[in-house]
């Protein structure tokens, strides 16, 4: 698919963390406010999630900016993770709590009539690859044969919180979703058709937590990406801290942002390889966030983590006067 000349098409991808979100919705809030007062490519048409960036691609979606900065002046970790229930005893939190606070600020009613493009990304683990849900009316004219040989992507007549839950849900923390799936089927004949099936699904940070081939393939010619651990080519990025906990938290950043890598590397290739204008702005903490993050939504944290944002998404834009949408501005 090639780029109309002159039409700028804005993307925003959101990875997961958990209550490493509030960053988000710092960078979110920073970037609203840089666009009205400077010629800034916002708000963006395009939305991408992964877990709590699912979430809160969700809820921008159906109140911007505002609602988004409403869900994290509330909520707490009472409202997100329940520790003590009934049987089944199959994973560590149920999902009662989260439940809720999408019923709250995402409801389905207003998922169903949002405008934006929104790509919703879980892990198949009948397939063991990546899903995209997404409630894009044109995601199938733009798909190109053979592009989505590592990943699914589903069209859906709405986002919903079956989808939300499913990218969220943090293998043995949470319970596996189950929602529908196609499948390409072979019958007797040879032919080849389309059901729909039951799949169990996990957590999108698995496989493809920050995922641009989406924003990419929907027309993005300007994608801004906010991340949850740090992505620098600095050589004197600080350790993390001591302790076993800092370690296992620093493993899961070093994996996802290996993965992020080679996905920003694969995908902006190929867009200059089909001469396509499109560029890439990340926002990044400069430092190791603590595993505890992941499932701690204290007052005192969403503060933290939302100036962080905040301070990283003004970083952002400060590269962005100095190199334009320049292709190695793309790295803090």
């Amino acid at each position: 698919m090639s780029t109309i000349m002159g039409e700028e098409r804005c993307a925003l991808v959101l990875s997961g963390g958990g209550g490493r979100g509030a960053f988000e919705c710092g960078a979110i809030e920073r970037l609203t406010e840089l666009a009205g007062k400077h010629a800034l490519p916002w708000p963006p048409e395009i939305l991408v999630g992964t877990s709590i960036g699912a979430m809160n691609a969700a809820v921008w979606a159906i109140g911007g900016t505002a609602k988004v900065g409403e869900m994290w002046n509330q909520i707490r970790t009472r409202d997100m993770n329940r520790f003590w229930r009934l049987r089944p005893w199959n994973s560590i939190l149920d999902r009662s709590a989260w439940k809720r606070t999408l019923e709250t600020y995402a409801d389905e009613l207003e998922l169903a009539q949002v405008s934006q493009k929104l790509y919703i990304v879980a892990t198949d683990l009948n397939s063991g690859r990546p899903v995209v849900f997404t409630n894009d009316e044109h995601y199938w004219d733009m798909r190109a044969p053979g592009r989505y040989a590592h990943l699914t992507c589903q069209k859906v007549d709405a986002i919903d919180h079956i989808h939300l839950l499913a990218s969220s849900a943090i293998p043995y923390a949470y319970p596996k979703v189950e929602a529908a799936v196609q499948v390409e089927v072979k019958k007797p004949d040879g032919s080849t058709a389309i059901e729909l099936r039951k799949h169990k699904l996990w957590d999108g940070v698995l496989m493809y937590n920050a995922p641009l081939q989406p924003a990419i393939d929907a027309g993005a010619t300007r994608i801004w990406v906010v991340l949850l651990s740090p992505f620098h080519e600095r050589k004197d990025l600080p350790s993390p801290e001591r302790g076993l906990l800092a370690r296992i938290g620093y493993v899961i950043d070093m994996a996802t942002m290996s993965t992020f890598e080679n996905d920003l590397e694969q995908t902006f290739r190929r867009a200059h390889e089909e001469l396509r204008d499109c560029k890439c702005q990340v926002i990044a903490p400069q430092e190791w966030l603590g595993v505890g993050d992941y499932f701690s939504y204290s007052k005192k944290q969403i503060e933290d983590l939302r100036d962080r944002g905040a301070d990283a998404a003004s970083r952002a834009w400060e590269r962005l006067q100095k190199d334009g949408w320049d292709w190695d501005s793309a790295r803090p």
